[in-house]
């Protein structure tokens, strides 16, 4: 059997779905190609105070800027499950993605002297072909012994991207003086990501049941941004040193995991204990140097509940988790995005580690369901963002590790549905946050109350016909800067 759905939408925005199946018995064959055509205008606009080292204003710096592009992507999934008897299956499956794009941005820059007189300005023109091509494989094997869900399972993936962008810059200066300059990017991000995992489930009673397994991730990026200039005496662009760089990322982890879950009558308990050994290594190949990181931690869960009624639930939860930097994130080598601004990563960046706290009640029935919790998160080198100086024109854009990042809240969860007509799911989150960036340089911590919705909304009208509303909202939140 097959399937074909064809959407548009507004701002000459398209989309095309085209699904096959095949199940004749034992095995299962599918296939699914998708396109879109996207249509994605931004606009940014920023306005700076400069002061200089006594706290006066210097001058004032302004940027506004629009960028256009209409992207068109294909994705081609597939893939074959085979069942060998009762006990034994197997599957593969595969992915291809493609995303070619022309992007044309307009930056306008100018400065101003504390009177209000222009300084300068001058527009920074971009035209950028870019593509981005995505493959994935997938394959597992399934073993199912005779007890009832009492399971192993191996899967095995890997993954390949390619992504390009063609940066062509035209620099137009148009005061104090008339100039006109080019220069250019080429940017190739190329990463190749294997995952092996082994589940093991076995119900040791009709009360308790045992997970253990292992996780094996390994990732290796490649990051390699070649810029030149447009050399007037020799009439040719040239390679620009300052902007070309290499930067090879490779990250090993190997973890092993077991969780025991009982039940006692109305009591519950789960406890978890994860162990994962990260190997990280950073080739900065411009300069021949090093970066290596390398530590063995134990992240445990611990989850109580209690049944007040049979509708209803108390639960007590405590985890501790993990967050590692990404290659981008510790890429020393800048980015530059225009003469004034420039992106890059923080070698030191160490990994963000989570302690959390929740407590909460669950209540439901055959319409409603209603989740209302309390929660502490404390985080350890919390990852944010900063602009640093780095003399009177230029910024630099990286991430840097907080003190500490606290924050405490009450989170409320409600959905409900009217038979097949309507569903509707509905989530609240108000919070205090605190952070402490004395390390970076700050001299007290700082605090805010944040919230953040979202609601989503769905209607069958017809057996054919579906209608859907959503809507998010997030307040500020707080960074040191």
């Amino acid at each position: 059997n097959g399937t074909a759905i064809a959407n548009a939408g507004n701002r000459d925005r398209y989309n095309g779905n085209l699904t096959l199946n095949y199940n004749p018995g034992k095995f299962n064959a599918f296939v699914n190609y998708s396109i879109r055509q996207d249509n994605r205008n931004r606009f940014n606009k920023l306005d700076r105070t400069n002061f200089d080292s006594t706290g006066k204003i210097r001058d004032y710096y302004s940027l506004s800027s629009v960028s256009l592009a209409r992207p068109v992507s294909h994705i081609i999934t597939g893939g074959i499950d085979y069942n060998m008897n009762d006990h034994n299956s197997f599957g593969v499956s595969g992915s291809y993605y493609d995303r070619d794009q022309l992007k044309h941005d307009v930056v306008n820059y100018t400065t101003y002297n504390i009177s209000h007189n222009l300084l300068s300005a001058y527009d920074r023109l971009r035209t950028d072909p870019e593509s981005e091509i995505e493959k994935n494989a997938t394959a597992y094997f399934e073993h199912k012994f005779a007890k009832e869900d009492h399971e192993l399972r191996a899967e095995f993936n890997i993954s390949k991207s390619d992504e390009v962008e063609d940066n062509h810059y035209s620099n137009v200066y148009r005061f104090p003086g008339k100039q006109l300059t080019y220069d250019n990017t080429l940017i190739k991000q190329a990463s190749n990501d294997k995952q092996l995992t082994i589940d093991y489930t076995n119900p040791l009673s009709e009360d308790s049941k045992l997970e253990a397994g292992y996780d094996g991730k390994f990732n290796h990026a490649d990051l390699d941004f070649f810029g030149e200039y447009f050399d007037t005496t020799q009439k040719k662009f040239v390679k620009d040193f300052t902007k070309s760089n290499r930067f090879v990322y490779n990250e090993n982890v190997n973890a092993v995991y077991a969780t025991y879950q009982r039940s006692l009558g109305v009591f519950g308990f789960s406890l978890g204990l994860r162990a994962e050994d990260a190997s990280l290594s950073g080739h900065l190949v411009t300069i021949d140097s090093f970066i290596t990181n390398h530590y063995f931690k134990i992240y445990p869960t611990i989850h109580f509940s209690y049944k007040v009624s049979d509708k209803s639930e108390l639960q007590l939860n405590y985890s501790k988790r993990v967050h590692r930097p990404e290659a981008d994130d510790i890429n020393p080598f800048p980015e530059y995005q225009d003469p004034r601004n420039l992106r890059a990563g923080n070698p030191k960046l160490l990994p963000e580690i989570i302690h959390s706290f929740e407590f909460g009640y669950k209540w439901q029935n055959k319409n409603f369901s209603f989740v209302p919790s309390i929660y502490f998160r404390n985080k350890q080198n919390a990852f944010t963002n900063v602009i640093i100086k780095l003399n009177d024109s230029t910024f630099l854009s990286t991430s840097q590790n907080l003190a500490t990042d606290q924050s405490a809240g009450l989170e409320l969860i409600f959905s409900a549905k009217a038979g097949k007509f309507m569903s509707a799911n509905l989530s609240t989150n108000i919070f205090y946050n605190k952070i402490d960036a004395s390390n970076l340089g700050y001299s007290t911590a700082k605090s805010i109350i944040s919230m953040s919705t979202n609601l989503s909304t769905n209607f069958n009208f017809t057996k054919t016909t579906m209608g859907q509303v959503s809507v998010n909202y997030r307040s500020a939140r707080l960074t040191p800067q």
